[in-house]
C-alpha cells in the first residue's frame, strides 16, 4: 500500500488516497490515533471518477462512504513509512460516529509542495521531486529518457552526499521512486534516511549541494564546487545535466526541509541555464594521476568534513581532504612530523588552460 495524495491535513493526514499493488485506489478518513498498531483509517475502495467528483465538491464524503461503489470496507492502520496492517470489516460494524458528517465537502487544493510535505510527515522520510519541462509542457516522456534522468539524479545526489558525509555513508543517499505525475512530467522521490527529531535528516544538505551545483551560472564558481566536491560529483552532474541540455529541459527541484515548519525548497532552472551549464561542464577535464606522498606538519584537520592543511618543510601548505574522516582522528596540530599518502586528481579549464591539482588523503605515516 502507497499513500498517493493527502486531500485534508489537521496535524495529522485526516483524508488520504492511498493504492495497493493491485492498483485499487481507497479514500481513507482518519478514525483513531491512539491505536497500539497506529493511525487508524476507515477506508473505501473508489475510483478517479467518485474522488475527482469529491474533490470538485460536486458529492460530499458521506455518499461516499454510505454508498460505495464496491460494497466492502477496512480498518487500515500505519505508523507510517507506507507499512499497512489491514482488516476488512462489515458495515454493520461501523458505528454511526465512524462515518463523516452530512455536508462535508472537501477543501482539496491541489499544491504540489503541500503534498510533498504532508507525504513526509506520513513516511516518516524526506521526499524530493523533479518536475522536467520542455517547451511544449508535455504530459509524457521517453522511457529511456526519464530512465536516464533518474539514474543519473541518484547518482548526483549520491556523489554529493560523499563530499559531505564521507564514502562510508554512501547508502544513506539512496531514494525510492514513490510516484510520477504528468503535471509537466513530475517524478517525486523518498530519501531512505528517517526524520530526526526535527523533522529534518541529513540529506537535507546533501539536496541543498544539488542545487548549489544546478545553479553555478560562472566559470569560477564551477571550478571552485568542483574543487571542493568528492570527485565523483563532477562526472555525475555532467551526466545529469547533458540529458536535460540534450532535450532543451527545463527543471524544478523540490525538497522538503522540515516537516515540524512545514517548510519546503523548491528551485527552478530553466533550459537556457540548463545549456548554459553543461557548455560550461564541457570545459572542464578531470583525471586522475600517480599517487603522491607528503612530509610535514599538521596546521589544520577538520574529523568532520575531512579536510586538512600539511605544511613542507619547503614552507609550503599542501591542502586536501580524506573521504575516510576517521584518518584524521586523533592526529596532532603543529607538533608531530606526518607523512601524507595521497591519491590525485588534476583539474583542467581547457578554455583558459588552467590546471589545479586536488589531493586525497588515504593513509597516514
Amino acid at each position: 500500500m502507497e499513500i498517493t495524495e493527502i486531500l485534508s491535513f489537521y496535524e495529522l493526514p485526516q483524508i488520504v488516497v492511498a493504492r495497493n499493488v493491485f492498483g485499487t485506489q481507497f479514500l481513507m478518513l482518519l478514525e483513531s490515533d491512539e491505536t497500539e498498531q497506529g493511525l487508524q483509517y476507515l477506508s473505501v475502495p473508489v475510483s478517479n471518477e467518485k474522488l475527482n467528483l469529491f474533490k470538485g465538491k460536486k458529492i460530499d464524503l458521506l455518499s461516499i462512504y454510505a454508498k460505495p461503489e464496491v460494497d466492502q470496507y477496512y480498518l487500515m492502520y500505519t505508523k507510517g513509512d507506507n507499512e499497512f496492517f489491514i482488516q476488512k470489516i462489515d458495515f454493520d460494524d461501523i458505528t454511526e460516529d465512524m462515518l463523516p458528517l452530512e455536508g462535508f465537502y472537501c477543501e482539496y487544493n491541489e499544491n504540489p509542495i503541500e503534498n510533498l510535505v504532508n507525504k513526509s510527515i506520513i513516511s516518516g522520510r524526506i521526499s524530493s521531486s523533479l518536475a522536467i519541462v520542455d517547451a511544449h509542457n508535455s504530459h509524457q516522456i521517453d522511457c529511456n529518457t526519464i530512465a536516464t534522468i533518474i539514474l543519473n539524479y541518484q547518482d548526483l545526489v549520491k556523489s554529493s552526499h560523499v563530499s559531505l558525509y564521507g564514502t562510508k555513508n554512501i547508502e544513506e543517499a539512496r531514494l525510492d521512486v514513490i510516484a510520477t505525475q504528468a503535471a509537466s512530467f513530475d517524478v517525486e522521490f523518498q530519501s531512505s534516511l528517517p526524520l530526526d527529531l526535527f523533522g529534518s535528516s541529513k540529506i537535507n544538505e546533501t539536496f541543498g549541494v544539488v542545487d548549489k551545483l544546478l545553479g553555478i551560472s560562472d566559470e569560477e564558481q564551477l571550478l571552485k564546487e568542483v574543487e571542493e566536491q568528492h570527485y565523483k560529483v563532477l562526472g555525475s552532474l555532467k551526466k545529469f545535466v547533458s540529458v536535460l541540455a540534450e532535450n532543451k529541459y527545463s527543471l524544478r527541484h523540490s525538497w522538503v526541509a522540515s516537516t515540524i515548519e512545514r517548510i519546503a525548497v523548491e528551485k527552478s532552472f530553466d533550459s537556457n541555464h540548463v545549456c548554459e551549464l553543461f557548455e560550461k561542464l564541457k570545459q572542464i577535464d578531470e583525471t586522475e594521476s600517480d599517487d603522491i606522498s607528503f612530509e610535514g606538519v599538521l596546521v589544520s584537520a577538520d574529523a568532520k568534513n575531512g579536510k586538512w592543511g600539511l605544511l613542507q618543510d619547503n614552507g609550503k601548505i599542501v591542502r586536501g581532504h580524506s573521504d575516510d574522516v576517521n584518518l584524521l582522528n586523533g592526529i596532532q596540530i603543529k607538533s608531530t612530523k606526518y607523512t601524507f599518502k595521497c591519491h590525485t586528481r588534476i583539474i583542467k579549464d581547457l578554455v583558459k588552460r588552467k590546471e589545479t591539482k586536488i589531493y586525497t588523503l588515504y593513509e597516514i605515516g
